[in-house]
């Protein structure tokens, strides 16, 4: 058995938690899997107990690097390895895994490894779009391990850095239909609105419009969106109305006496 721990943080994610955690014990068998928990609603928790991990549930608060540096505090096991709930461990990236361990092992050196990911919309395997190959650091000793950032956090070790092969990769299914997609957007948008905003940065009406029409051209044709047929076409536009929402957003949050809502006298 591995002596590296799974880490995954989740929150209503009773679609996939227990067929990730079963895929996790069948490929890899790690020392130990924990789930951080933001109080689901659903099954969750439940499910995650039956199938004997280690459930704790911590408040997420919006703070992604903040939920992971806290998951981090949860372990005592030498490596660890960061999952979400609908990101799936395949056999050979098992077998990649126990490979890498194994012969930091035997030298006494210790490598941070950045995985691959296949990233899967309404269940369609998407192959360009910048969206492959993607490479993310997600194992690593736990010795000096940190997270960083409220949305799209970046994950930082102190140790040398390796890829594991390309087609040794995570099974990453985003978003499993439009609603889940546009519910997922409308939230990511308003977090990069307000990181933006707390960086300083500072957006026209001319510049949504170049931001909003450079996020088109760059997917669809800079990215080979077109290659995918009509789910390039679906995505590019979706980016670039989460471009155009982002943007957007910021722009309200930085000239909110131009929009000051619903007046009180209305809503009484």
């Amino acid at each position: 058995m591995l002596n590296l721990s799974v880490l995954i943080i989740a929150k209503n994610e009773e679609l996939h938690i227990g067929n990730n955690i079963r895929r996790l014990k069948k490929y890899l068998n790690p020392q130990e899997i924990i789930i951080i928990d933001d109080f689901s609603t659903d099954a969750t928790a439940k499910i995650a107990t039956e199938l004997g991990v280690k459930v704790v549930q911590h408040a997420l608060n919006g703070d992604f690097g903040g939920q992971r540096d806290y998951a981090i505090k949860q372990t005592s096991a030498k490596w660890i390895l960061f999952l979400d709930a609908d990101e799936y461990m395949t056999e050979a990236l098992g077998c990649e895994i126990r490979k890498a361990l194994t012969e930091c092992d035997q030298s006494d050196k210790l490598y941070s490894f950045r995985l691959s990911f296949l990233h899967h919309f309404c269940g369609h395997p998407v192959h360009h779009l910048g969206m492959y190959p993607d490479y993310h650091m997600r194992l690593m000793p736990k010795d000096g391990a940190a997270s960083r950032g409220q949305v799209h956090e970046e994950i930082s070790s102190p140790y040398p850095t390796k890829d594991l092969p390309l087609t040794a990769h995570i099974e990453h299914y985003t978003y499993r239909d439009w609603e889940h997609y546009l519910t997922k957007l409308n939230h990511y948008t308003t977090l990069g609105a307000k990181k933006l905003d707390s960086q300083g940065k500072k957006v026209s009406v001319s510049g949504i419009v170049a931001h909003t029409l450079f996020g088109f051209i760059k997917m669809y044709f800079l990215e080979r969106g077109f290659l995918e047929g009509a789910v390039g076409l679906f995505l590019s536009v979706t980016h670039t109305f989460s471009v155009f929402m982002k943007y957007t957003k910021l722009y309200c949050l930085q000239h909110q006496a131009d929009f000051p809502g619903i007046p009180s006298s209305i809503i009484k």
